[in-house]
């Protein structure tokens, strides 16, 4: 899965400082729909740290960030009212867009990341409601929103009217630029309090501790808390005592896992460039997974040959906001150890059909941009497209004949590190032939979801077979409207 394992050492004395702390909290009732107030105040301490000044009374403690999504689409939205999505997106918030009988506005998230013009084209023609965007090492791809981007964002959303509901929660999974300032923090006056920002400690911590908040006016805090109510109460006092200590020593865990995540990117990164080197990715500044593009619309095809390999993996149309989208990608999180990649690649090389590929160009990585970061943590500038082959490389079909699909490429655009010369660009021989995955005896788990799970083990099937040796094996690798009246945030 996109999501690491926990600090055991860090968790471990988080833990024991709550139940130290616990006693405390035992005279009162226990219910704290905002949140405990010491939480309130650290998590608003994070935020002005990061460049925005936050007040506890602007922050909402919720039961992970997937909760706090909910809250909001609730809250904010109306059945039929629409919602610009990015394509693709997290897909647990577009279920939770569907849930909640809104529409989604897609607009696409490409290699060289966002289209600000079609973004401001869309918020303008739709209308929506809501605008739900990742800006930050955006998930599935990666991308890393630009300053300028964010400011035309903004200032559109201010002419529409539209509320902004920011998903931080993997802002802080910073691996080759500094972690970006909040994305309100660009917020002109009179547009900060359409800005609603989201984030947990899933990705910097782990997603078992089920803490997350929202930031936000004070007024619309308010309205949120009363909303959780009916369906939550609050989030356990004993939980959020983990978090407020875990809070205090995060920079402490960033430092430990930002360099392994690093470490393990690369190694992902190297293992696909040597066993399948007709695959292309756009390695990513930051964030938990590579975005894979295989050249053919087997993505599903492939998840469920994987398994029988024991891979479990996720198809790109999981993370379409239109069905049927993104059939030739894959997420590939790099959340596991550096040296269980070169397996797992061989293992999705064995699961592809056997005349697979028809061709076998050269794969070719490329950093997102030569982008260069500037003190305040952004790219100066949107990450350029991804650079092509050479045109010597390419076997391109006589005039009027149909490119298969394989060979789809994006336009070129010079200057944009296209050289096979760039310093970003890594440039692997051809391999005439794979090496055949080791016979399977244990299973590597790169990503799914709990549905997925479901879905894929069917009773009495190999499949079910094959997951529950995983689940018995002892040496398994561990998974790893918008109102004026609301207060400026």
């Amino acid at each position: 899965m996109a999501a690491p394992a926990a600090p055991a050492a860090q968790l471990g004395e988080a833990v024991a400082a709550a139940a130290a702390m616990l006693p405390a909290h035992a005279p009162t009732a226990g219910y704290h729909p905002y949140g405990i107030p010491e939480l309130r105040q650290a998590v608003a301490a994070r935020f002005t740290r990061r460049g925005l000044p936050t007040l506890p009374d602007q922050i909402l403690i919720t039961t992970g960030s997937q909760h706090a999504i909910s809250l909001i689409l609730a809250l904010l939205g109306r059945p039929g009212d629409r919602v610009l999505v990015e394509n693709p997106s997290y897909p647990n918030a577009l279920d939770a867009i569907r849930r909640a009988g809104l529409r989604a506005a897609p607009v696409p998230v490409t290699d060289a990341g966002w289209d600000t013009a079609l973004v401001e084209s869309t918020l303008r023609q739709a209308a929506p409601r809501i605008a739900y965007l990742v800006p930050d090492f955006q998930n599935p791809t990666g991308a890393l929103m630009a300053r300028e981007q964010r400011v035309r964002i903004l200032e559109t959303a201010r002419a529409t009217g539209t509320w902004l509901l920011i998903d931080e929660t993997v802002a802080d999974i910073a691996l080759d630029v500094p972690s970006p300032p909040p994305f309100a923090s660009l917020a002109p006056h009179g547009v900060a309090e359409q800005v609603v920002t989201v984030g947990s400690l899933s990705k910097s911590h782990w997603g078992g501790l089920r803490i997350g908040w929202v930031r936000a006016g004070s007024r619309l805090i308010t309205e949120l808390a009363m909303a959780r109510i009916p369906s939550d109460m609050a989030t356990p006092v004993l939980e959020q005592l983990v978090a407020l200590h875990l809070m205090g020593g995060i920079d402490e865990v960033l430092g430990e896992r930002l360099p392994r995540l690093r470490a393990s990117r690369d190694a992902l990164a190297a293992a696909l460039t040597r066993q399948l080197p007709e695959w292309r990715w756009v390695l990513p500044p930051g964030g938990l997974s590579l975005w894979v593009d295989l050249g053919a619309p087997i993505a599903s095809s492939l998840a469920r040959a994987a398994l029988g390999h024991g891979v479990r993996i996720e198809g790109g149309s999981r993370f379409g906001a239109d069905p049927g989208t993104h059939e030739h990608r894959l997420r590939i999180p790099f959340t596991l150890a550096p040296e269980l990649y070169e397996e797992a690649a061989a293992r999705l090389a064995a699961a592809l059909p056997p005349a697979w590929p028809p061709r076998s160009p050269p794969a070719r990585t490329r950093r997102a941009g030569p982008t260069r970061a500037t003190p305040t943590g952004w790219p100066d500038s949107a990450p350029p497209p991804p650079a092509l082959r050479p045109a010597a490389a390419r076997a391109d079909p006589p005039p009027g004949a149909a490119r298969p699909p394989h060979a789809r490429e994006p336009p070129h655009h010079p200057g944009c590190g296209g050289s096979p010369d760039s310093p970003n660009i890594s440039t692997a021989p051809r391999t005439p032939a794979r090496a055949p995955a080791r016979a399977l005896t244990e299973p590597i788990e790169l990503a799914t979801s709990s549905r997925e799970r479901r879905r894929r083990r069917g009773s009495g099937s190999p499949v079910a077979a094959i997951a529950a040796s995983a689940a018995n094996s002892s040496s398994a690798i561990a998974r790893s409207g918008n109102s004026p009246g609301y207060a400026a945030s």
